[in-house]
């Protein structure tokens, strides 16, 4: 949750951010992928990377901490290579409970598609209904008699 929180507030308004961003998951993309928690932040990352909402990357705003931009690849060639690692293994992120949606993003933003953006709320389990939370209440409060 917190590099989904950091790529929230710095994408829409960093270039470089986004480019900093897809740099840090270069070569992880398929285990990011099918991970049930790391897929929403790769997710994320591809929503927020088909937005900008700043004329200016605040990145290079004076105030901005400084950092060397030399080595980072351009944000054209770090998706060209998210897209070659996932390529191999399609197939299998297709039918993926989690990679199915990273798929779909990425074919989204390939696409020029607007990705819906989901709310994503860290539960986990299924949530119990009012009548079985009351009837094990019931029972407990029994058993401690």
């Amino acid at each position: 949750q917190i590099l989904e929180a950091l790529a929230y507030v710095t994408m829409p308004y960093s270039e470089i951010a986004t480019r900093v961003m897809f740099a840090g998951l270069s070569g992880y993309h398929i285990h990011l992928s099918t991970h049930r928690y790391a897929s929403h932040v790769v997710q994320t990352i591809l929503q927020l990377a088909s937005v900008s909402s700043s004329d200016q990357d605040l990145a290079l705003n004076d105030d901005a901490p400084q950092m060397s931009t030399e080595n980072l690849l351009s944000l054209k060639d770090l998706i060209h290579g998210m897209v070659d690692e996932l390529a191999p293994t399609a197939s299998h992120l297709a039918v993926h409970v989690c990679g199915s949606h990273v798929l779909r993003s990425l074919v989204c933003f390939l696409g020029g598609v607007k990705i819906k953006q989901e709310k994503y709320t860290a539960r986990r389990g299924k949530e119990k209904s009012k009548k079985k939370r009351k009837k094990k209440d019931v029972d407990s409060d029994k058993s401690h008699r």
